[in-house]
């Protein structure tokens, strides 16, 4: 008896599980396909969101007004990025210095050594509200640089008979400069940014010059161009 309830219940199911199953299947279908413009409940989320990848790119000229150990600069440079999904730009950027300064050190005296430094690395700038006419990023370079205390005279060499430079010395470090901006969306293809950030050097060892004297905080304008 036993065994004829089991074979009622399995012919049961199968009656009405195929329906069933295929009316649900229908009605996946049917809501599926939304109309256009609305969000369809059925698309699959993922952990990195959409698979669909925007992409942009610009390239921007970049100055930052500073300060060395009590010196004003000025680093004049600029930046090439790849835009991400519209929120995060990779790419590189690098910084020169523009004017001389007059750094007080025992070893090089300022009126008779010029100072150049200069750095440049990657660059990665996650950016927050691109869309809106007024949004932020926020811009951190991690590279290396080179500074060096140049002599700006010459002498008269008379055994090799020609003019010659007194000295010339140098040195390389690291940099970490992260900072903030404010953004604004001026044209299409336009846009005017501008901010702080903080200078970090590691390693440097020139003469009584070290990281603590070219540490310090810049203010920056930068005019982006591209496709963003």
């Amino acid at each position: 008896m036993n065994r004829y309830i089991i074979y009622l219940l399995t012919s049961l199911l199968l009656l009405t599980g195929g329906p069933l199953m295929a009316q649900e299947d229908e009605g996946w279908k049917r809501t599926s396909k939304t109309p256009e413009g609305e969000k369809d409940p059925y698309q699959m989320k993922t952990l990195l969101g959409n698979r669909k990848i925007r992409h942009g790119v610009y390239l921007a000229y970049h100055m930052m007004g500073t300060r060395f150990d009590s010196e004003d600069g000025l680093l004049i440079g600029g930046r090439v990025a790849w835009i991400i999904n519209h929120r995060l730009a990779i790419g590189g950027a690098g910084y020169g210095l523009a004017n001389n300064l007059n750094l007080q050190s025992q070893e090089f005296n300022a009126r008779l050594y010029d100072f150049n430094f200069g750095y440049g690395g990657l660059l990665v700038e996650p950016i927050v509200g691109s869309s809106k006419p007024i949004h932020v990023s926020f811009p951190t370079l991690l590279g290396a640089g080179g500074a060096n205390f140049e002599n700006s005279l010459l002498f008269y060499d008379r055994d090799a008979e020609s003019w010659t430079d007194l000295s010339r010395e140098s040195d390389s470090f690291f940099v970490l400069e992260p900072g903030v901006e404010l953004e604004l969306n001026l044209l299409r293809y336009f846009r005017l940014s501008t901010g702080i950030s903080y200078r970090y050097l590691m390693g440097l060892d020139l003469g009584d010059v070290d990281d603590d004297k070219l540490d310090g905080l810049s203010i920056g304008l930068a005019l982006k161009f591209g496709f963003f």
